[in-house]
């Protein structure tokens, strides 16, 4: 049987939070992978190639402007837990919930961009199509 979580993504009918710390943890582990393997794509890619007569440069069959744009996006979203993470403090019953609310947000949101990063990263790793 699988665990009910309520909307916020929190475990339903009083549930341990040790899921929302463990999802949380196993996604920041992606993340990190996936971050340093676009940049490493970029900066590769950026010192080989010159702008090609067409005007879009690719790493394989990936344009180089979504993966630079999906960086940024990564860069925003860690700042962001950087922030939240600042602002908790001592866990109480007044801000237990809404710290884990917070961190199973962040956890949505880096899947996401886990999804993307391993597809842009799979374009990039293909053949170029150009000549």
């Amino acid at each position: 049987m699988e665990d009910e979580s309520s909307p916020d993504g929190l475990p339903a009918h009083g549930g341990s939070y040790k899921r929302v710390l463990m999802n949380w943890l196993l996604v920041t582990a992606d993340f990190h992978s996936n971050y340093n393997r676009l940049v490493k794509y970029l900066n590769a890619h950026s010192a080989q190639q010159k702008p090609p007569e067409h005007g879009k440069l690719y790493a394989g069959q990936c344009p180089i402007g979504p993966l630079i744009s999906l960086v940024n996006t990564m860069q925003q979203e860690l700042e962001r837990l950087v922030t939240d993470i600042d602002q908790y403090h001592q866990p109480d019953s007044a801000n237990h919930n809404e710290y884990y609310t917070k961190l199973a947000d962040h956890t949505r949101t880096i899947r996401a961009l886990n999804k993307q990063a391993n597809t842009l990263l799979q374009l990039a790793t293909l053949p170029s199509l150009q000549r």
